[in-house]
C-alpha cells in the first residue's frame, strides 16, 4: 500500500509512490508470476519518488482500534514510522472475508471480492489515538479509505473475532491488475535505494517474512530438512538462516536438530536444485512454530532390528523426509505457514 507526504515528512524513511505496472513477460518458461516479476522489473526512479494526495481524499476522520493490514503496512519496522511509534508495535495474524487484492502498480489494493468466502490474510494492529490514525490515511493517499470489517484472528488468541478498519481501494479499478503482492520483493527494492540514506533504517534491515525452503544433502537415501532464511542477501556467502530436521537412524531411532547455518547450497553435501521454496512465515512466529510444530512432531523411533527386518511390517518406514511435510502441514494448517 502506498504512501503520500502533504507537508508532512514521514519519520526517515522515503517510500515510493506507485507507477503504473510494467506488461507481464511473455517468456512463456518464466517460473516466476506476474507480480513478482512486475516488482523486480519496475525501475527503482519509480519506487522512490514523492506523492501528492488525489482529489477524492476522504476528508472524514479515520477510525481508531483495530486495523488489518494486508500490504507494506505489514513490515513492524515501516509501521512504527508511519506515527512514529515509541516501540515496536504488536501485530496479530488475521484474516478479512469478501474481500479480495488485486495489483496498483506494485501495490495490493483490496476491493470487495463478490464472493464472501474469499479470504485475504494480514495482521492486525490496534491503533490507540486519532493523530496516528492520520497518520496511516496520509500515508495510504486517497486512493485508499478506511472502511469496516469482520476480522478474524488466526493465532487462537482471545478475542477470536471483533470488527475493525482496512484501508480498502476506493481509486479507478481500471487501473488494477490481477497479481500477488510479495513483501519480501518490495522491501529488497525498496531497500536498495533507500537502505543507502540512513545506517538504522531498520524497514530494510529485518523482512516482515522469511522464506522457508526444503533442502536435500546427498545419503542414502538424501537426508532432508527445512530451512528458514532468517538474514536473506542478495550475496549467497551472507544468507544465514535456522536448519530444522531430525539426525539419527531407523536403526537406533532419531532425534530432533535445531542448528544455525549458512545458505545450504554452500554446503559440500548439498543436492544442487533441491532448495525448494514451500511457504513462508511471519517474523514473529518463528518461536511458534518451534515450539508448536517442531517440537510437537515426534522424530522417527528406532524401526528395524540389526538384520533390517522391520519391527512392525503393517508400517511403512519413516523417515527424515516424513518427518519435514509432517512438520510443514501442521504449520500450513496452524495458519504459521503462509503459502
Amino acid at each position: 500500500m502506498p504512501k503520500t507526504q502533504q507537508d508532512i515528512t514521514v519519520a526517515t524513511f522515503d517510500i515510493p509512490a506507485p507507477p503504473p505496472p510494467p506488461p507481464p513477460p511473455e517468456d512463456p518458461t518464466s517460473k516466476s508470476s506476474p507480480a513478482v516479476l512486475n516488482l523486480r522489473t519496475t525501475p527503482p526512479s519509480q519506487f522512490l519518488h514523492r506523492m501528492t494526495l488525489t482529489s477524492h481524499q476522504n476528508l472524514s476522520p479515520p477510525p481508531t482500534g483495530p486495523y488489518f493490514f494486508y500490504g507494506t503496512l505489514s513490515h513492524p519496522p515501516l509501521l512504527r514510522q508511519i506515527p512514529n511509534l515509541d516501540s515496536q508495535p504488536h501485530l496479530r495474524p488475521a484474516k478479512i472475508t469478501g474481500f479480495e487484492c488485486k495489483l496498483w502498480g506494485p501495490y495490493p489494493a483490496l476491493v470487495d471480492a463478490g464472493d464472501p468466502h474469499n479470504v485475504v490474510d494480514g495482521y492486525v494492529y490496534r491503533v490507540e489515538t486519532p493523530a496516528h490514525a492520520r497518520r496511516l490515511a496520509e500515508y495510504e493517499t486517497g486512493n485508499y479509505r478506511a472502511g469496516p470489517c469482520q476480522i478474524i484472528y488466526t493465532d487462537g488468541k482471545e478475542p477470536l473475532e471483533e470488527i475493525g478498519s482496512t484501508f480498502q481501494f476506493v481509486g479507478d479499478r481500471e487501473d488494477l491488475d490481477q497479481g500477488q503482492f510479495d513483501l519480501d520483493v518490495w522491501l529488497r527494492r525498496v531497500g536498495t535505494r533507500a537502505g543507502n540514506r540512513s545506517p538504522d533504517r531498520a524497514a530494510n534491515t529485518e523482512p516482515a517474512f522469511y522464506g522457508v525452503y526444503t533442502v536435500q544433502f546427498v545419503g542414502e537415501p538424501n537426508h532432508v530438512a527445512l530451512y528458514i532464511e532468517t538474514l536473506p542477501n542478495e550475496e549467497v556467502e551472507r544468507r544465514k538462516g535456522q536448519k530444522y530436521d531430525v539426525t539419527g537412524t531407523i536403526l537406533m531411532g532419531m532425534e530432533y536438530r535445531k542448528q544455525d547455518c549458512e545458505d545450504p547450497i554452500r554446503d559440500a553435501t548439498y543436492v544442487p536444485d533441491s532448495k525448494e521454496k514451500v511457504a513462508a512465515i511471519a517474523t514473529g512466529d518463528l518461536e511458534r512454530f518451534e515450539r508448536e510444530c517442531c517440537e510437537a512432531t515426534a522424530p522417527p523411533a528406532s524401526q528395524v532390528f540389526l538384520n533390517g527386518r522391520r519391527k512392525d511390517p503393517s508400517k511403512p518406514l519413516y523417515r527424515c523426509n516424513h518427518w519435514v511435510d509432517d512438520v510443514v502441514k501442521l504449520a500450513l494448517e496452524k495458519g504459521i505457514f503462509k503459502t
